[in-house]
């Protein structure tokens, strides 16, 4: 694993445009020459078997979600797009390990726009409507995890 920029850097071959450092010493390497880092050379695991990086893969495609998580065993993943943006359920349990770790998926507008759906004005508060879609996306990766 890469203990500087520098050394990242040559590890991955990339013109560092930048990095954010993480007090736990990892770090995070932003590419200028839009060639993404390969995470097996920056990942590091750490007590809880996980990497000290994780990767943006998105919800919006699960065809290529099975082969990042075969690439990338040990690394969280973020999984953003789901809901309104078209990701859905189907497709991402291989972002999960066998005890339903390793994977956050992110819905910011299904869950933000909620007290807009037209099949959930029938509730009587925007809470109320907001907890739906909620319960919803939880029942929806309860299943396929």
């Amino acid at each position: 694993p890469a203990r500087s920029v520098e050394e990242a850097c040559k590890l991955v071959r990339c013109e560092c445009a930048g990095f954010l450092p993480h007090r736990d010493g990892s770090l995070c390497v932003l590419s200028s020459t839009g060639r993404a880092p390969p995470a097996h050379a920056l990942a590091r695991s750490g007590e809880s078997g996980w990497s000290s990086i994780g990767a943006v893969v998105g919800a919006t495609r699960p065809e290529e979600l099975s082969r990042f998580r075969e690439l990338m065993p040990n690394t969280p993943f973020l999984l953003p797009g789901f809901g309104f943006q078209g990701g859905t359920a189907e497709g991402l349990g291989c972002a999960f390990d066998q005890r339903g770790l390793g994977a956050v998926v992110n819905s910011s507008r299904g869950i933000l726009w909620a007290h807009e759906r037209e099949d959930l004005q029938h509730l009587p508060k925007w809470q109320d409507r907001v907890r739906a879609a909620l319960q919803e996306m939880m029942d929806e990766l309860q299943a396929v995890r």
